[in-house]
C-alpha cells in the first residue's frame, strides 16, 4: 500500500510540476534550439510575452501533454530501476541500514541511462511540438500524435528516438548527481536520517531542491546540445560534436 501511496503522490506531484513550468521549459527549448531566434530579446520574460503575443498565450504549453501522459510511467521506472540498481550494487555489502553514498550514485546512473529510452521519444516529440509557431487548435497547427506518426513514417524506429545517444549522455550523470545530492543533503541536515527516517517533509523539500539544481547545473551544455540535435530538421543526420561546434561558433560557452 505504501508503494501505491508513493506512485500516485509522485505521478501527482509531476502533474504539477509539468504544468507549472511548462511555459520555462517552452522558453528554454526556444533558446537552445538556436541562440538567433528572438534576437535581442534574452530575457525569459520578453521572450514569453513574445511568444504569448504572436501566437496566443496557450503557445506557452505546447507539447505538454506528451510528457504529462508519459510523467507516472517514466517516474515508475526511474525508481524501479534506481532500487534494483540498489540491490544489485549492494548485495555484497551490510543488509542493514542504507547503502553507501558510492551506491547511490552508481544506481542513480544506471536508473537514468535505462530511463532515456522513455524519455527520448517523449522529449523529442515535444521539442518539435515546441518549435511550431502555429497557434494550438489553428488550421497550420500539428498535434503530437500527427509528430508521432509523421516521424515513424519518415525515419522510422530512428526518427522516433533521435536523440538517444545524447539523452543518454545526459541523463546517467545527471541521475547520479541527483540522488547522490538528495541523500547527501538529507544526512547534512539531519546526521543518520537515511537510516532512521527522522528528518521531516521540509529537510524532504530542501534536498529534493538542491538535488534538482546540483543535477540540471551539471549536464545543462549536454541538454542544450540535445534540444539542437532533435529540433534539427527531418532527414538531417547531425552528431553531437558537430552540434556542439555549431553552438560554440554562435554563442561562445554562454
Amino acid at each position: 500500500m505504501g508503494d501505491l501511496r508513493e506512485f500516485v503522490a509522485g505521478g501527482l506531484g509531476g502533474v504539477v510540476g509539468i504544468t507549472v513550468c511548462q511555459p520555462l521549459d517552452m522558453i528554454k527549448v526556444r533558446l537552445q534550439s538556436s541562440g538567433k531566434v528572438f534576437g535581442r530579446q534574452r530575457s525569459n520574460i520578453q521572450i514569453m510575452a513574445s511568444i504569448a503575443k504572436k501566437e496566443a498565450l496557450s503557445s506557452l504549453w505546447k507539447g505538454m501533454s506528451v510528457p504529462l501522459y508519459s510523467n507516472a510511467l517514466q517516474n515508475a521506472f526511474v525508481f524501479h530501476a534506481y532500487s534494483q540498481a540498489v540491490k544489485a550494487l549492494a548485495s555484497g555489502e551490510r543488509e542493514s541500514g542504507s547503502p553507501p553514498l558510492g551506491t547511490v550514485f552508481a544506481s542513480g546512473c544506471i536508473a537514468g541511462a535505462a530511463q532515456a529510452l522513455i524519455t527520448t521519444p517523449v522529449e523529442h516529440v515535444k521539442i518539435r511540438s515546441q518549435m511550431q509557431r502555429a497557434k494550438p487548435g489553428s488550421v497550420g497547427y500539428v498535434t503530437p500524435r500527427t509528430i508521432v506518426a509523421h516521424l515513424a513514417r519518415r525515419q522510422g524506429f530512428r526518427g522516433v528516438f533521435s536523440g538517444l545517444a545524447a539523452t543518454v549522455l545526459r541523463d546517467t550523470p545527471s541521475y547520479g548527481v541527483y540522488f547522490f545530492l538528495y541523500d547527501f543533503t538529507r544526512e547534512l541536515m539531519t546526521p543518520n536520517s537515511r537510516q532512521t527516517g527522522s528528518d521531516g517533509p521540509l529537510h524532504h523539500l530542501l534536498a529534493g531542491g538542491v538535488a534538482g539544481v546540483g543535477a540540471w547545473a551539471s549536464i545543462y551544455p549536454v541538454d542544450v546540445v540535445k534540444t539542437r540535435i532533435q529540433a534539427s530538421e527531418l532527414g538531417t543526420k547531425r552528431s553531437f560534436l558537430e552540434c556542439a561546434r555549431e553552438i560554440h561558433r554562435e554563442n561562445g560557452v554562454s
